[in-house]
């Protein structure tokens, strides 16, 4: 292998007319720079073949990082991590420097720095050497900070001019400051590497390539686009802007992040949003306890701050941020810890009242809570889930609940400490849980009770037909006797006529 010095274990192919490597050499290689292409988004993988702006099949790829994981190829050639690391990096260097038409020398002392270094690059018509880094930082002190249109070698009293390529295809890679100055100055490098940097952009981003921050005023490969307002700024910038903000809309209940451009009125969004809290934890974070919130509240008719970025809502009750208010039907809105402590605060009330439900906490609102809101309330409040349950609040909404007689239909039962209801629309009405019945036009006050006697410690009326002694045991106040008289018993009146 060009990478490892190891025999070939099955050599695969790389891409059309490229070298082969041994499996080991190609399986580390992809596996390594299959990590680096996920942080950074790119779909592909570059061929690092001596000279070769190829890519890697998809096939490849693939069988190289499923060996990597099933097989553990890095254990069995017992080589340390920081030696892959190296031999990757010269294999790139070796690459890079023959597609730029100089000459790579692996390992070695630099002549300029004098430092250890993955390889040196020759200049092929002087011969001088030195490594990439200084390569590139003397491009940069001449083409950048010397406005010169070239450059020439850097050996003293060298006149030989460097090759634009060197610049285009190999420091361009390791200074973001010479890919923009080559870009301005090269429509075709410009279109190249704007193509690559878009294919390795994070997935759904828009980005602008080969320009200068605004913020920073750095040069950058790409600056990632805000889609809902179209500011751009290099992803440096934007971790650094929501690791600031983050906190404190955390703080202050708030949804989202504003855009950094000063004045603009957008939140940071989209897919651009969805990258910076994979990369920032504390947008990561942010986004975590928004999703929640949304996912509580969501079954409601919540209101949230808009825009999203500003501060949460103030509870009306409380007086403190939140997330969203809980609006009920009526259109008055708490936020989701004061709906229970409010219901909590009114089961005494509903008790006496004989109601299975709070109103609206406002105090000119008779609306009752929504079934969504009650629902919240019983879920928090211990306290409301045990009076919702009473086996006579349940008989009561059943008894509320039916859908042929609404509301303005139903009338309390009269007797004290009973929960039911009768139906209007007959000329007596009738408790569908004691089965007292009374007149509608008498207001519904209880009858007295006549010729009530006691016979054998029982009380008793008379038949009021064949005189008959009945006792009632249950039941309603339509009384049969055995000679089929039928009467109320309450008033002895015949029930007919």
């Amino acid at each position: 292998s060009d990478l490892g010095s190891r025999a070939r274990l099955g050599a695969p192919r790389m891409a059309p007319r490229c070298p082969q490597h041994c499996h080991a050499c190609a399986t580390w290689c992809i596996d390594a720079q299959v990590d680096t292409c996920r942080q950074e988004g790119a779909l592909r993988i570059e061929c690092f073949g001596e000279g070769c702006s190829k890519e890697l099949p998809r096939e490849l790829d693939m069988q190289c990082s499923e060996d990597a994981r099933s097989s553990g190829h890095f254990q069995e050639m017992a080589k340390p991590a920081e030696f892959w690391d190296h031999a990757l990096e010269v294999a790139k260097q070796r690459n890079l420097t023959a597609r730029a038409g100089c000459v790579f020398h692996a390992g070695g002392t630099c002549q300029l720095c004098g430092g250890r270094a993955a390889g040196a690059v020759t200049h092929a018509s002087c011969e001088h050497a030195a490594c990439v880094p200084c390569w590139t930082r003397h491009l940069e002190a001449q083409l950048l900070e010397g406005a010169r249109d070239g450059a020439r070698c850097w050996a003293a009293g060298c006149e030989r001019d460097l090759p634009w390529a060197m610049v285009t295809n190999l420091c361009s890679r390791y200074s973001q400051a010479l890919a923009c100055h080559a870009a301005a100055r090269d429509p075709a490098f410009r279109h190249d590497e704007g193509v690559r940097h878009r294919r390795a952009a994070p997935a759904g981003v828009e980005v602008k390539v080969l320009q200068h921050c605004v913020v920073c005023t750095e040069p950058s490969y790409t600056l990632l686009t805000n889609r809902t307002c179209g500011h751009a700024v290099c992803e440096g910038c934007w971790r650094q802007w929501v690791d600031a903000q983050a906190p404190e809309c955390l703080a202050q209940f708030r949804a989202g992040v504003r855009c950094l451009s000063p004045g603009c009125e957008r939140a940071v969004q989209g897919a651009l949003w969805e990258h910076l809290c994979g990369v920032s934890g504390a947008a990561g974070d942010l986004d975590a306890a928004v999703r929640s919130a949304q996912a509580r509240l969501q079954v409601f008719s919540a209101a949230w701050a808009v825009p999203q970025w500003r501060a949460g809502p103030e509870c009306p009750i409380c007086r403190e941020p939140c997330w969203a208010l809980v609006r009920n039907e009526c259109g008055h809105a708490a936020c989701e810890r004061c709906w229970p402590d409010w219901a909590a605060s009114q089961v005494e009330r509903l008790l006496e009242a004989r109601r299975p439900r709070a109103r609206c906490f406002a105090p000119a609102c008779r609306a009752p809570v929504s079934d969504a809101v009650w629902g919240l309330c019983c879920e928090v409040s211990q306290h409301v889930q045990a009076f919702h349950d009473a086996p006579e609040v349940t008989r009561r909404r059943q008894l509320e609940a039916n859908p042929f007689y609404p509301r303005p239909l139903q009338v309390d039962c009269p007797l004290p400490g009973c929960w039911g209801l009768g139906y209007l629309g007959f000329d007596r009405v009738m408790c569908f849980v004691c089965e007292h019945q009374w007149d509608p036009e008498e207001g519904g006050a209880p009858p007295e009770d006549l010729d009530v006697q006691e016979v054998m410690g029982c009380k008793v009326k008379q038949c009021p037909n064949c005189k008959e002694y009945i006792e009632k045991n249950g039941g309603c106040d339509h009384m049969t006797c055995k000679c089929r008289h039928e009467f109320h018993w309450s008033t002895l009146k015949p029930y007919r006529g």
